[in-house]
């Protein structure tokens, strides 16, 4: 929730842009009802119109939800020192973990590290998901479709992730 300030940070803070699969974002945003239809205005939803201009009212449940992870996503890169992928953080090895820990200025346990990655994993805060999200099943929208595609790339995500990500278990599986 700190991306809308992160601009406003001094420069001797260290912003780190942890970002995730734009399929697996989408399908827990629908999964969990943040932009049902009539939207209820939570705290959290006003948050997000608030802060994402390009959000309208009017806009479907899934449209609100790819602008969501678009327009987020960019307004963070104006002040993103690090960027990794959710997805990744799993796959570091104990000694790679504790060096990006370091270098950002943390203190580092190993062993509170292990238990929470081996407890939570890459999504335990994804929430349920909207089984039905695929990424060729996203509509093209104003070219809303392409700009989160151009973005995925620039964040590291290719084709072959797009097309293959599972939203159940956050794992790249076959079509």
């Amino acid at each position: 929730m700190s991306t809308p300030f992160a601009v406003h940070m001094p420069k001797e803070v260290t912003v780190v842009h942890l970002v995730r699969n734009p399929v697996a974002v989408i399908a827990s945003l629908l999964g969990v009802g943040n932009f049902k239809k009539p939207l209820v205005w939570s705290p959290g939803v006003k948050f997000n119109f608030r802060y994402v201009p390009e959000m309208q009212y009017t806009d479907s449940p899934m449209v609100l939800a790819m602008k969501y992870w678009l327009y987020w996503n960019k307004m963070i890169e104006l002040r993103t020192d690090f960027r990794y992928r959710s997805e990744d953080l799993a796959d570091l090895e104990t000694g790679e973990l504790e060096s990006l820990v370091t270098s950002l200025g943390g203190l580092y346990d190993s062993g509170a590290a292990e238990e929470a990655i081996n407890h939570l994993g890459i999504t335990w805060n994804a929430g349920k998901r909207d089984m039905g999200v695929r990424w060729e099943r996203l509509p093209e929208c104003n070219g809303l479709k392409a700009e989160i595609e151009e973005a995925a790339y620039r964040y590291g995500y290719t084709e072959l992730e797009l097309y293959k990500y599972c939203p159940h278990c956050g794992l790249i599986t076959e079509k």
